[in-house]
């Protein structure tokens, strides 16, 4: 393909060469042309000036001798002609009877004065000169001596020459005359030579010049139309013939390339006749029929059907080629080895110039493969590729036909959801290939225990689902919950000689007891799982109505939280932070409330669990940190001493990787002190992802702002934790406070956190002091700070100004 695009392309340059090489010589025969043209055109204007230089000699000599003839003539003398000083005045003076002087007027004489005022209107400058002059009038100028002096010497009486006068091209020419007879005597009288006089005329060129001009722009613009022409039709006939050259070429090389593609094509293509006759085939129609040219020639092509279509089929076919000239469909046919298979088939008809039918064409593929891969992704659609299990899109489509069935029959069904618990452990501490494990075992045993007529899928993750049919008693779903839960009671083996242990949640739903709808079915079984896991996991739970007005009412509170920081629902209260030593209000802790509409204000455990499930929380503990910061900064404006502004962080707001840049975007806006601030998180925020929040503390170390261990002692306590992770503070959990009396078993617990803060120089905040004995156990004991009902509840900042500015 290359090299004929190589050829086209020489040969194009060839044809452009010639052209270029055309328009040369067209082009230079033009310009030639016009050079000549434009050579002939000025001399026209010399011979032209030169022949009115001659008419004028001519005009000027016949005057001459008309006045000699007549003796010469009488003008009156004035200022502008003055006496003929060549003549005698007493003799050639007149005096007329009314008084005027006439002077004799020679015809040499008239004719110099003449020119000499009027000789410019005429457009000529003409004189009488003399070899011999009399006055400097006479007198020749340099050309005309030279003149003179050649005519002289070659006897000639005419001299002519194209110069430049002041820079613009004039003909001069001299014409000699001859002293008349009337004129000797004055000649000899005045001692005058009889050599050579001449009439010297000369005529500007540019006025010839302007006229042939004129002459010659239409020469030039028709000349030039006719060579734009002649190039424009040295141009087309290159352009027709380079086309000409690109198609022969592109038609040559479409007929190698239609060869080729019917030669290597991996599709079958076969070429018969009207009547179905074989003419030609390519090798793929070998590799996928088993016949090959020399058998399949000129043999009919209905010894490929495999009669799996019957003979209307086949009518339809030829039919819609008849009339369309055109087909396409899936097809079965028989290779030669006997073998039926399905083949995409395309016929085409192929038409002669007139529009009559000359052959048909078909092109096929085996599609034996894709109807194979059709079947898988069928398959696959339908069906988890992990454990084999159908997947929801089956189970709905089977749990529709059973909810109809059963119906009609009378009987009844369940639904059953199914959750393993604690299986996130096994993919965050093993990987998901042990996971996947356990996924296709818990699969196996689950179905060991099923019927025959029972369905289990898969969900996703680690959410099963079972459909039991045909149930004669609903109680019977109780057994086999209980049966399915104890399945999980043997370990599961994620190899490598390790071992690892669930549990199994199960909601269930009755059909059609509890609903006759499947997404009612779906829901409703999903909820009594959600109710299964709320009661201590590894066990089961039957739908009631309560399950789904509660799920309700999340739904309803989660739109509501979705709209609270827009309509500015949510607000602060603050309770104070209190030093045990003297009882002083040293700092305050920021508690977000929610006001509700409808259900009034709302303590932090009825939406707070939900904004952290939905992601809400990272945008409501935004505005916490910036609304508590611009209270902070307005207390301290105002000259209370607060040292401490202590702000929750939920593990979900603190493993956000935006909160080092809100507290920063807080401090710069609101001006508050970073070193104020006392950020409280829990023992199990600090315990994923180690690396990433060893980081983030350090940037918020390094920002100013403290940290505080809030519930200590309620989760995964570490030394090394506290060691590692710089913390400040650690806050005793109210629960052990609350069991703060004399005698109780739990003392020992408290002393020993206060213990542990002093041997790390932390501080220690015990919450929920609400009795005097607590109080006084934990001064004794050397606990830095409380906060409590004791000291006050949670207040709006307003109130809590009253309450420090009263002491």
């Amino acid at each position: 393909m290359s090299d004929i695009s190589d050829q086209v392309k020489r040969e194009c340059r060839s044809i452009q060469r010639y052209a270029l090489l055309a328009l040369v010589i067209w082009s230079l025969l033009f310009l030639g042309g016009f050079v000549e043209y434009e050579a002939l055109t000025e001399a026209r204007s010399v011979t032209l000036a030169r022949e009115a230089a001659k008419a004028n000699i001519g005009r000027d000599i016949a005057l001459r001798t008309w006045i000699s003839e007549h003796g010469g003539l009488y003008i009156e003398t004035n200022e502008h002609t003055p006496p003929n000083r060549a003549l005698d005045a007493s003799t050639h003076g007149l005096l007329t009877p009314d008084g005027r002087q006439l002077t004799l007027m020679s015809s040499d004489y008239l004719i110099r004065h003449f020119y000499q005022h009027f000789g410019q209107q005429l457009g000529v400058d003409s004189r009488l000169i003399s070899a011999s002059p009399v006055s400097d009038l006479e007198r020749p100028d340099h050309w005309e001596r030279k003149m003179l002096d050649w005519m002289i010497d070659s006897q000639r009486s005419e001299a002519f020459e194209l110069v430049d006068s002041d820079r613009k091209p004039t003909v001069r020419v001299i014409q000699r005359l001859g002293l008349e007879s009337r004129c000797r005597g004055c000649h000899l009288r005045r001692s005058v030579e009889d050599r050579v006089g001449a009439i010297s005329v000369s005529v500007p060129l540019a006025p010839f010049q302007q006229r042939q001009a004129e002459v010659q722009r239409p020469v030039y613009l028709g000349g030039g139309a006719f060579w734009f022409c002649g190039s424009g039709i040295i141009l087309l006939i290159t352009e027709l013939r380079r086309r000409r050259t690109v198609e022969r070429h592109e038609a040559n090389s479409e007929l190698r390339q239609a060869a080729t593609v019917f030669l290597s094509s991996h599709e079958g293509v076969v070429i018969a006749n009207l009547e179905g006759d074989v003419l030609a085939v390519n090798p793929a129609f070998t590799s996928i029929t088993g016949y090959a040219q020399d058998e399949i020639k000129g043999r009919n092509l209905n010894i490929l059907q495999s009669g799996r279509q019957n003979t209307t089929f086949y009518e339809e076919m030829w039919s819609s080629i008849k009339q369309s000239g055109f087909w396409r469909g899936e097809i079965w046919n028989r290779r030669k080895s006997g073998e039926i298979y399905p083949e995409w088939l395309t016929v085409s008809t192929v038409f002669d110039e007139q529009g009559e039918a000359t052959n048909y064409v078909g092109v096929f593929s085996d599609i034996s493969v894709i109807k194979q891969s059709q079947d898988q992704l069928e398959y696959l659609a339908y069906h988890d590729p992990l454990t084999a299990l159908p997947n929801r899109a089956m189970m709905r489509d089977r749990l529709e036909h059973a909810v109809e069935r059963l119906h009609r029959s009378g009987a009844h069904g369940a639904v059953m959801f199914l959750d393993l618990d604690r299986f996130k452990s096994v993919n965050d501490s093993y990987g998901h290939r042990a996971g996947d494990r356990v996924l296709r075992e818990v699969a196996r045993r689950l179905k060991t225990r099923l019927r025959e007529g029972d369905t289990l899928a898969r969900l996703g993750g680690d959410e099963f689902v079972v459909l039991l049919e045909d149930l004669s008693n609903p109680q019977s779903v109780a057994s086999v919950a209980r049966d399915l839960i104890t399945l999980f009671d043997e370990l599961f083996d994620i190899g490598d000689g390790r071992h690892v242990s669930l549990g199994l949640s199960i909601g269930i739903c009755l059909f059609p007891e509890d609903a006759e709808c499947t997404d009612d079915i779906l829901q409703y079984a999903d909820a009594a799982l959600y109710q299964a896991k709320e009661g201590g996991r590894n066990t089961y739970r039957f739908y009631t109505d309560a399950l789904t007005q509660s799920a309700r009412e999340k739904l309803a509170l989660e739109a509501a939280l979705r709209l609270a920081l827009e309509r500015q629902e949510f607000v602060l209260f603050y309770q104070p932070l209190v030093r045990l030593s003297d009882r002083e209000i040293t700092g305050v802790e920021a508690l977000l409330r929610w006001r509700h509409p409808e259900l009034g204000v709302l303590p932090p455990e009825k939406f707070i669990p939900l904004a952290e499930e939905t992601g809400l929380i990272v945008s409501i503990g935004e505005w916490v940190i910036q609304e508590a910061c611009g209270q902070m900064r307005s207390w301290l404006d105002r000259g209370l001493e607060l040292s401490t502004l202590a702000i929750n962080l939920s593990p979900v707001q603190f493993r956000h990787r935006g909160l080092v840049d809100s507290i920063e975007r807080a401090v710069l806006e609101t001006g508050v002190p970073p070193g104020v601030i006392e950020l409280e998180v829990t023992e199990t925020a600090l315990m994923d992802s180690i690396g990433l929040i060893e980081q983030r503390i350090a940037r918020l170390k390094a920002l100013g702002v403290r940290l505080a261990i809030d519930d200590f002692g309620t989760g995964y306590s570490s030394l090394s934790y506290l060691r590692r992770f710089n913390i400040n503070k650690l806050k005793i959990a109210h629960s052990f406070v609350s069991n703060i009396e004399e005698g109780e078993i739990n003392q020992p617990l408290v002393s020993t956190i206060v213990t542990l803060a002093r041997s790390l120089n932390l501080q220690v905040m015990a919450e929920g002091v609400e009795r005097d004995s607590q109080l006084g156990y934990l001064s004794k004991l050397g606990c830095d700070f409380g906060q409590g009902y004791l000291f006050s509840h949670p207040l709006p900042p307003e109130e809590l100004d009253r309450l420090i500015q009263g002491g």
